[in-house]
C-alpha cells in the first residue's frame, strides 16, 4: 500500500466533501496533525483507522487505497488530452525531421523562406503549446491546479492583452515572410537574373523594427515561448467555489 498514494486519495476525498482537515479529525477522534500527517504519507492508517475515514467521507474504503474510479467526463478530458499531445509529439518529429532539409536549401539554394518560417514561426509555436501541455499533464496527472489570488481576473485580462499585442507585433514579420516566399519562387522559376529583395517588417519604420527585433529574438531562442504558453493554464479562472484547506 503505498502511503503517498492514499493520502492523495483521502486529501481528494475531503475535498470533495468540502471538509476540513479539524473536521475530519474531530470524526476521528484524533488530532489535525495527524490527518495531514496521513494525507501527506508522513504516518500509515492502519485498516480501521481507514475504515472510520471511509465513513466519515462517505465513500467505499476501495477509493481510500485505490483511488476514485475516473468518470466518463474524466476520460472523454484524459482522450483530449491524448489526442492533442500525441498530434503535438508529431509535429516535433516532423519538425525535427524537416530542419536538415530546409538548412540544406537554405545554403545551396539561397531557398531561405522555409526555414524562417519554420524557426521563426512555427518552433515558438511548438514551445508555447508544449509550455501548456507540460502544465495540463501536471494538472490532469498529478491534480496541481492553477494558482488563486484576489487579482487574478485582473491580471488574467492584462496578460491576454499583452499576448494579444504580441501576436500583432508579429503580423508585419509574417506578411515580410510570404513576400519572401513569392520572391524567392519568383528567383527560382527566372533565368536567375532576379535579385532578391526582403525588408522584415511592414512599412511603419517602428512596428517594423519592433517585428524585426521580436521575429529575430525568437529565431534564436524560440524556447522563450515556454514560460508564455504556461499562462493560459496558471491564468486559468476556478469553476466551483473556493476548497476548504
Amino acid at each position: 500500500m503505498n502511503l503517498y498514494t492514499v493520502g492523495k486519495n483521502i486529501k481528494a476525498a475531503r475535498i470533495r466533501k468540502k471538509m476540513t482537515q479539524d473536521e475530519l479529525a474531530e470524526k476521528l477522534f484524533v488530532t489535525r496533525q495527524t490527518v495531514s500527517n496521513y494525507e501527506t504519507g508522513k504516518s500509515r492508517p492502519d485498516i480501521e483507522i481507514l475504515v472510520s475515514i471511509a465513513e466519515a467521507l462517505d465513500v467505499e474504503i476501495n477509493e481510500i487505497i485505490y483511488g476514485k474510479e475516473r468518470s466518463p467526463k474524466d476520460k472523454k478530458v484524459l482522450g483530449k488530452f491524448i489526442i492533442i499531445a500525441t498530434v503535438i509529439a508529431m509535429a516535433w518529429i516532423a519538425m525535427f525531421i524537416a530542419m536538415p532539409h530546409l538548412k540544406r536549401l537554405a545554403v545551396f539554394y539561397y531557398v531561405m523562406s522555409p526555414l524562417y518560417i519554420l524557426r521563426g514561426v512555427v518552433m515558438p509555436l511548438m514551445y508555447f503549446f508544449l509550455g501548456w501541455l507540460i502544465l495540463c499533464a501536471c494538472g490532469l496527472f498529478l491534480g496541481a491546479k492553477p494558482p488563486q489570488f484576489p487579482a487574478k481576473k485582473k491580471v488574467r485580462i492584462v496578460a491576454f492583452v499583452l499576448l494579444a499585442a504580441l501576436l500583432i507585433l508579429l503580423l508585419p514579420m509574417l506578411m515580410s515572410f510570404a513576400v519572401l516566399a513569392i520572391e524567392e519562387m519568383k528567383m527560382l522559376t527566372s533565368d536567375g537574373s532576379h535579385s532578391l529583395s526582403f525588408s522584415l517588417g511592414g512599412n511603419i519604420p517602428v512596428i517594423s523594427k519592433i517585428s524585426a527585433k521580436i521575429s529575430m529574438f525568437l529565431y534564436r531562442f524560440p524556447f522563450a515561448m515556454l514560460p508564455l504558453g504556461a499562462l493560459p493554464w496558471l491564468l486559468r479562472l476556478p469553476k466551483n467555489k473556493k476548497e476548504p484547506l
